[in-house]
């Protein structure tokens, strides 16, 4: 599983988040949501989402944003 790109986009007062990967774990995209939450209300470092990113077999307690408005937007074969 590799994430090739992370592009945030500002649609007026929403945010999205595109995540582009080879495949994705169970909730990994929840968890790494919920963790650049956390960022952004300056409860974490950033670093923390690097290592997750770059560990993605160690185990980090961070919030799991929830599940509304996620979804899967295009599949390449």
């Amino acid at each position: 599983t590799t994430i090739y790109s992370i592009k945030f986009v500002s649609r007026g007062s929403k945010l999205e988040i595109h995540f582009v990967g080879s495949g994705f774990y169970r909730y990994m995209v929840r968890n790494l949501v919920g963790a650049l939450l956390e960022v952004g209300k300056c409860k974490i470092y950033p670093e923390i989402i690097k290592n997750m990113i770059n560990n993605p077999e160690k185990k980090v307690s961070l919030p799991t944003a929830p599940p509304e408005g996620l979804y899967l937007n295009k599949i390449w074969y």
